[in-house]
């Protein structure tokens, strides 16, 4: 167990930095193997997630036993305004299956010039929308013309006007802009329709979901190899449909359970790229008790490099990550699909309050050599120097540099060999002020190299030992290396007695 005691910066009764404890085995502030180095290039599992290679409908789909909700912002589709295209409606038909203006309801005739001509003009045709067979047997539904003989599609029709494409762009121009409307890019959300929905979909969309080490190629055409040379978790999926201008989502990946009991910032690194067109991206953490979705990353555009998302958890509980890759057909030609590299997830304690808390992973009578010493520090002077320091002969245990917030976290280990008798073990640092503080933990080593005495008082014979103090008790429950890559889900739970004093 963590024996520990805080110390305040200032005279403020309760002004302590709270963390949960890590066990001795747990990876200091890392999700382990989050670098994704256990799987191979090619494996068809991924060891502690779960993909789903299928179309995901935001909203729709359940995914780890909740519905997505649809948090993406649609509203920042690249270049949506000089972009999109009218999307069409309904068309107007007789029964005949002829189309009719929608301004007077007259039938749509067309000749050879590619003119709109009166209904049965000598020379022209009828311009229909429906189901229809082309000059290869093939079935579909759109503008159509017929000769009284057989049915041409808009892409045939450069057999009745001599090869010059007039009736072509007339449907193009002048009759499909009147069922069309471009839609407002909030309601461009990704309820697309199934894979075997024919009339949509061109072909089967495709998806995958790897560990990958290949060198990637993004849109911009420049080569960036994955982060360090690593491994990274890689979804892409490639669509090609009938219609334009979508935003289709899938596949899918979430990963086993993880437990946290005290605040927690989750980290992780992402790229993403266009291949056949923008990618629009999705990730979040899952409370599995409540469905609850807390947003990690949501982005579309061309290309992003990498770069890190970060997130806070402050609830207790048990949670997933989630991870949706899609596309946007920004290109409004009907093809879509991208690329999205997850790497590096990373679970960090969240540090509260001002001033350094000194914690071992020790109980009387356990073996002294090579124990966890937890050290933190919170509200320090900005980007100021620390050290943990093990007397009666000084051996460093760590040193470090607060960040810009003055806070700092590090997992260190007692030597392997400490000799039977009294020992200090100090951190310090240094307050906003500039002046030094401290922490110290005083222990007795016995003959055969276990903890006889504890106390953050004084040495044995001056002060009090922690376990015979009446100390404080406050268990806490730590999310410690949670999420193997390549092995089960760990949580590790550690009991922490702590004693509080403010200075």
């Amino acid at each position: 167990m963590f024996k520990r005691r805080a110390i305040a910066v200032g005279a403020i009764t309760g002004a302590l930095v709270l963390l949960p404890a890590l066990s001795a085995a747990a990876a200091p502030s890392v999700i382990a193997n989050g670098d994704f180095q256990v799987d191979d290039v090619d494996s068809t599992t991924i060891t502690g997630w779960t993909s789903m290679n299928q179309l995901i409908d935001l909203g729709a789909t359940t995914i780890a036993g909740c519905v997505a909700q649809d948090t993406s912002d649609y509203t920042t589709l690249r270049d949506y305004e000089s972009e999109a295209e009218g999307v069409l409606g309904t068309v107007t038909v007789d029964v005949d299956e002829v189309v009719l203006h929608p301004d007077t309801n007259v039938q749509i005739w067309v000749d050879a010039n590619g003119d709109m001509v009166a209904p049965n003009t000598a020379g022209a045709w009828a311009v229909h929308y429906g189901e229809f067979t082309d000059g290869d047997g093939e079935t579909d539904i759109d503008f159509y013309l017929n000769d009284g003989n057989r049915d041409y599609a808009i892409w045939e029709t450069d057999e009745l006007d001599n090869g010059t494409w007039a009736i072509e762009e007339f449907i193009e121009d002048e009759v499909e802009p009147l069922f069309s409307t471009v839609p407002d890019p909030s309601v461009r959300q990704d309820n697309v329709p199934g894979p075997d929905d024919a009339d949509f979909w061109d072909d089967t969309p495709g998806f995958e979901t790897t560990i990958t080490d290949e060198y990637y190629d993004y849109a911009t055409d420049e080569y960036l190899p994955l982060e360090n040379g690593n491994k990274a978790l890689k979804l892409s999926s490639d669509f090609d449909s009938n219609e334009d201008g979508y935003v289709a989502h899938g596949p899918a990946v979430y990963s086993d359970v993880f437990t946290v009991s005290n605040a927690r910032t989750i980290s992780l690194d992402w790229m993403a790229a266009a291949v056949s067109d923008d990618y629009h991206v999705l990730g979040y953490v899952l409370n599995v008790a409540t469905c609850e979705q807390t947003e990690v990353l949501d982005s579309t555009g061309e290309s992003q490099a990498w770069t890190t998302a970060s997130v806070n958890l402050t609830t207790p509980g048990d949670y997933r990550f989630v991870f949706v890759a899609g596309s946007y057909d920004y290109s409004w030609g009907g093809a879509a699909g991208a690329e999205l590299l997850i790497d590096n997830i990373r679970s960090t304690v969240t540090i509260n309050g001002t001033g350094l808390d000194l914690a071992l992973d020790l109980d009387l009578g356990q073996p002294v050599g090579g124990a966890t010493v937890q050290l933190t520090g919170g509200g320090l002077q900005p980007n100021s120097a620390w050290t943990a320091v093990m007397r009666s002969e000084p051996v460093t245990l760590a040193t470090g540099v607060a960040d810009a917030g003055g806070n700092f976290f590090q997992l260190a280990q007692l030597p392997a060999n400490v000799e039977p008798g009294r020992h200090s073990i100090t951190l310090t640092g240094i307050r906003p002020d500039g002046s030094p503080i401290t922490d110290v933990a005083y222990i007795t080593v016995a003959a055969n190299g276990t903890l006889l005495y504890l106390s953050f008082d004084g040495p044995e014979g001056t002060g009090a030992a922690l376990a015979a103090t009446g100390a404080d008790t406050t268990p806490f429950l730590a999310i410690a290396g949670a999420l193997l890559v390549g092995g089960a889900a760990l949580t590790t739970v550690s009991v922490v007695r702590r004693r509080k004093r403010t200075a």
